[in-house]
């Protein structure tokens, strides 16, 4: 690397040299092109032109310094030019020579455009505080549209890293409808934004304008997939998401399997729903929720085994969820005939009282499996029964109580 960039540094120098050589030489009657040193200056801005940046820097320094008063026009422009050479070939005094253009040139027009390549080359340098600072100072109507594009992409992008989140929406909005080549990522980092802040159907929008885009393409449809899971349109998930399985990343895959699967148990599609929960349960670390889920989709295909399994890790903690996860293992129990582990699920469930519904019908059944069990004491069953029996007077199961 070292070799090719002393290659590059003696062509250019070599370029300089000739150039130099075309305007101090000639013959006795020397053109008055080639003595004058705007020659010098144009073939400079040519080579910048033609990226070409180190020996336009060269010629550049040359014509700035060999001007008698630092001040003119030409050497200003020189300078000015000198210093974005700099920035593109990324010297370390790029940010120097143009914050020493302001203080040489305060009233040179090209100031407005230095404040634009200082909020750019900070940018660059994630320095985003900094750009924001120089971007302002920037006056947008100075700029073509192009300009005016990236400013406000990279603006917007400086304001979302320091979390202004409303600046930043307000830069984006203002390109994500133009034809410019930021329109695009202004599209995707306001629709980002817009789903961060729940404003699921504006983010929906957004991503669906990228769907093709080489960049984001490969990335919005698991966003498009999560907002309508979101949004509740669980038959959309599932019309939508299974092929992204097939061709996804795989960071991505459990995720996308859970919104699918939970989209099919949602929609008491239990039978198709446990694949894509079985998927998500391999991969990733389970909630208690997540347990009660596919604990449930089992229990409506009648697999209890497996169903039983999941309940166990879904309780541990007295909440709603737990009593749920104890009334459907009893149920289980039951349908495997162990009336013993049925009567402690179903004593579970009735012990709490998150679900008044769960809990009549869990202590009636716990006091009938408490009497139905000869081993059990005769107390406990009666215990039992005159509990339900006193908390559900007019329950249509009282006389059998």
């Amino acid at each position: 690397m070292k070799k090719m960039s002393g290659i590059k540094e003696f062509k250019a120098y070599l370029i300089v040299v000739l150039l130099l050589g075309f305007v101090l030489t000639g013959n006795a009657q020397k053109s008055a092109i080639y003595t004058d040193k705007d020659y010098t200056f144009k073939q400079a801005l040519d080579l910048y032109e033609k990226m070409e940046f180190a020996a336009a820097q060269l010629a550049f320094i040359h014509v700035a310094e060999s001007s008698p008063d630092h001040h003119t026009l030409i050497s200003a422009d020189a300078d000015y030019y000198s210093a974005l050479c700099a920035m593109e070939l990324f010297h370390r005094d790029a940010e120097y020579l143009l914050k020493k253009f302001i203080h040489d040139h305060p009233e040179s027009p090209r100031v407005r455009s230095v404040y634009f390549n200082l909020g750019k080359y900070n940018y660059r340098k994630k320095t985003y505080k900094d750009a924001i600072e120089w971007f302002n100072k920037v006056e947008i109507y100075d700029l073509t549209e192009e300009d005016k594009a990236e400013l406000y992409f990279k603006r917007g992008y400086s304001y979302l890293e320091r979390d202004s989140i409303a600046k930043a929406t307000s830069d984006f909005d203002e390109i994500r409808d133009k034809n410019t080549k930021y329109s695009i990522p202004a599209i995707y980092y306001y629709a980002h934004i817009q789903y961060n802040a729940k404003n699921y159907e504006s983010a929906l929008q957004g991503f669906q304008k990228l769907e093709k885009d080489p960049t984001f393409g490969p990335v919005v449809p698991y966003y498009i997939a999560q907002i309508f899971y979101l949004q509740h349109k669980y038959n959309e998930v599932i019309a939508y998401a299974p092929a992204l399985l097939d061709s996804g990343h795989t960071k991505r895959l459990p995720e996308l399997a859970r919104i699918l699967g939970e989209s099919y148990f949602k929609t008491n599609r239990y039978a198709e729903a446990i694949p894509f929960l079985e998927r998500y349960h391999k991969t990733a670390s389970l909630t208690r929720s997540d347990s009660y889920e596919l604990g449930y989709a089992y229990y409506m295909t009648s697999n209890c085994d497996a169903a039983i399994a999941s309940f166990k890790e879904a309780v541990g903690v007295d909440d709603t969820l737990a009593q749920n996860a104890w009334y459907h293992m009893g149920a289980c129990y039951l349908k495997k005939s162990n009336r013993q582990f049925a009567q402690n699920a179903f004593g579970e469930a009735s012990r709490l009282h998150f679900n008044r519904a769960i809990r009549e019908d869990a202590l009636f059944v716990f006091a009938e499996l408490t009497y139905e069990l000869s081993y059990s004491p005769f107390n406990q069953a009666i215990k039992a029964l005159q509990q339900y029996i006193a908390e559900y007077p007019g329950s249509p199961r009282s006389d059998e109580a």
